[in-house]
């Protein structure tokens, strides 16, 4: 069935959920529509799967980047509902497509991903295979919000909401407010953001058994992923405290010895140091990247 078919005034070629659930006739062309509906739904279901077997998780990325893919989605999303509404049929229709097609849409991209071998080296192309299975995951939860249950003699039936869409609309004011607010924090706001996430992530780190190379450069890498201030903030901490570190090794002899000598300790040091720039510098430019697992080599 063709787009333009697809959007034909006539709504008894495609009878909205309430239409079925009044009984009204269904037609050859509803037929092949829900088949359609049925192979996007298949879609959406596989790539949920597939997500969950990813070797890494949407819960790494930040909020604000969630939004931001979220809410795109939504004003495409909003915009296709409103161009099939004025095509003529009634607002439950309209909702009834936009949410069904624009959810096809997310699982055919996802679909079109590239071979896993090239999202594991290539971080830029794992960032943008993760902002497509949020959009995915996303495009799910939007078919459940846009939609009712109804139970008739012939069984469950789906009944699509015509005010989801001023919901839709409202929800992604709010969100362009957050996302604005964000945006506009003070420098003084960031870097207190920053300080208390690089607190957090110390805390964790200390108390983990794992090599203090790796927990120099995953702590590194997540004060990075806050922008410039993130990175200043812990080449700053990390060279203070390997001040502090040098002073109390080189004037405790056996701390001295442990490490080689004096060479030792400036050694160590240095090595430190070199962990703290090369994970703020993969932070900086991977916002999005998994620091734990590029930390141990395994990103």
């Amino acid at each position: 069935m063709s787009f333009i078919s697809f959007l034909e005034k006539d709504v008894t070629a495609y009878p909205s959920g309430r239409e079925v659930a009044e009984g009204k006739k269904t037609s050859a062309k509803y037929k092949k529509a829900i088949a359609g509906i049925l192979a996007a739904g298949i879609a959406i279901s596989a790539g949920t799967y597939y997500d969950s077997l990813a070797p890494w998780s949407s819960e790494n990325y930040p909020t604000q980047y969630k939004m931001e893919v979220t809410t795109e989605y939504d004003s495409s999303l909003l915009s296709t509902i409103d161009s099939i509404y004025n095509t003529g049929v009634s607002m439950d229709v309209a909702v009834e497509k936009g949410v069904l097609l624009e959810a096809g849409r997310a699982a055919q991209v996802v679909r079109n991903d590239p071979p896993e071998e090239q999202r594991i080296v290539n971080v830029k192309v794992r960032d943008s295979v993760m902002e497509h299975k949020i959009a995915l995951n996303h495009a799910q939860q939007r078919v459940e919000d846009a939609r009712d249950t109804v139970q008739t003699d012939s069984g469950t039936v789906f009944v699509y909401k015509a005010d989801f869409r001023d919901q839709l609309a409202s929800e992604i004011d709010q969100n362009a407010a957050k996302l604005q607010k964000m945006e506009n924090m003070s420098v003084v706001d960031q870097v207190s953001a920053s300080v208390q996430d690089l607190k957090d992530n110390y805390n964790r780190l200390s108390k983990e058994k794992r090599d203090d190379g790796e927990k120099h450069r995953e702590l590194s890498c997540r004060a990075g992923q806050n922008g410039v201030v993130g990175v200043a903030g812990i080449l700053a901490a990390g060279a203070a405290k390997e001040v502090v570190d040098f002073t109390k090794k080189v004037t405790n002899e056996d701390l001295r010895n442990a490490y080689g000598g004096v060479e030792g300790v400036v050694a160590d040091g240095v090595k430190d140091m070199k962990n703290n720039v090369n994970g703020s510098l993969y932070g900086f430019l991977h916002k999005y990247g998994d620091c734990g697992k590029w930390s141990s080599g395994r990103g």
